[in-house]
């Protein structure tokens, strides 16, 4: 050994065992030869924590790496299906848009006689008068500031007027004003008599819209038709997606059972994920303490782990997901990645 190789190796006797790796390791992070006294003048006491910490190094390295390439390409896979997720929200927008104006804006064509039916048809309906009490107080127009609640009508408010309908309309039972007849304990009104005392016309809507429009029964063939047509739009909005809000107007449409899937799908992903890349912060960050704070990855795979730790977050807070229990329940993650690192050394 030459006078100078045994000033190097003096140069790196203080060392200790974790800062001989910590030399190991930023070289070869840095791409880039370690001192070859580095090795050489390791004292035997250090040898095992030296080359421990080491092995512990290129094994977690390992890991991290594959994972880092695997979740790259998952997170893709993630922002794929969050954009399909918004494409399907943004149609359902436009198909919800479209029910409510043909809903709200088109009325279904009826000839005059059957309209007629189905007005005897109503008529003809025995409905319970605490029910009949209820709608009267729904429609009552002399509420007072008292009897609201955020601007609304209270159901307290409602339940107060209800009760005082229920003798009015009792009475108007037992005198023969309206017709109806005992059921039970209970009394059941004629919802045509009830409208004619009650001085309005009786209310005969569509099953999908407001209104009809009432023509000659001449012109049958001309409102099977045009019924058939609405019937056909109706059909494909009831076909095609349907947001949250669009499900009340559409009754489980075949694109709601479609948004719900991939919504779930995308969620049981990111969530999954999110554990993985939390479990492997976990052991990274161990080792970086054993380490006195070097951090332990190669600067891509670094870049990767925390690029997709964010977009998996943000992608969670897009989603409404609320999952920090379930990602931080990664024990069994932690404990396989372990068994991982310990075979690889």
């Amino acid at each position: 050994m030459t006078a100078s190789d045994r000033r190097i190796d003096n140069l790196f006797g203080g060392l200790t065992a974790r800062e001989r790796a910590v030399v190991a390791i930023k070289a070869w992070k840095e791409d880039r030869h370690e001192p070859l006294a580095l090795r050489r003048s390791v004292p035997p006491e250090q040898e095992v924590e030296f080359y421990d910490l080491l092995s512990y190094f290129r094994a977690l390295g390992i890991m991290v790496a594959s994972l880092a390439a695997i979740w790259g390409t998952a997170l893709d896979k993630h922002t794929a299906r969050h954009a399909w997720l918004q494409t399907l929200e943004l149609t359902e927008i436009y198909m919800s848009s479209l029910a409510s104006y043909i809903a709200f804006h088109t009325r279904e064509m009826i000839t005059e006689s059957d309209h007629a039916r189905r007005i005897e048809e109503q008529r003809s309906q025995m409905l319970p008068l605490a029910d009949l009490a209820e709608w009267l107080a729904e429609e009552n127009q002399e509420w007072g500031e008292a009897d609201r609640e955020d601007g609304y009508v209270s159901d307290r408010a409602i339940a107060r007027v209800t009760k005082e309908k229920k003798p009015v309309l009792q009475k108007l039972f037992e005198d023969g004003t309206i017709s109806g007849r005992r059921k039970g304990r209970g009394v059941e009104l004629n919802l045509g008599s009830f409208y004619d005392w009650w001085g309005q016309p009786i209310p005969l809507c569509p099953e999908w819209g407001l209104n009809y429009e009432i023509v000659a029964d001449d012109r049958e063939e001309e409102v099977r038709r045009e019924n058939a047509e609405r019937d056909h739009a109706r059909s494909i909005v009831r076909h095609a997606f349907s947001t949250r809000a669009g499900r009340e107007e559409v009754q489980e449409p075949l694109g709601g059972a479609l948004h719900a899937a991939v919504e779930k799908q995308l969620i049981a992903g990111v969530v999954a994920d999110s554990r993985y890349i939390y479990a492997a912060d976990q052991l990274v960050g161990d080792f970086q303490r054993r380490l006195g704070g070097e951090d332990p990855l190669d600067a891509e795979v670094r870049e990767i782990l925390d690029h997709c730790r964010t977009e998996l977050a943000t992608l969670r807070e897009q989603l409404g997901v609320e999952a920090d229990e379930a990602i931080e329940d990664c024990a069994e993650v932690i404990k396989s990645m372990r068994e991982f690192i310990e075979n690889a050394r």
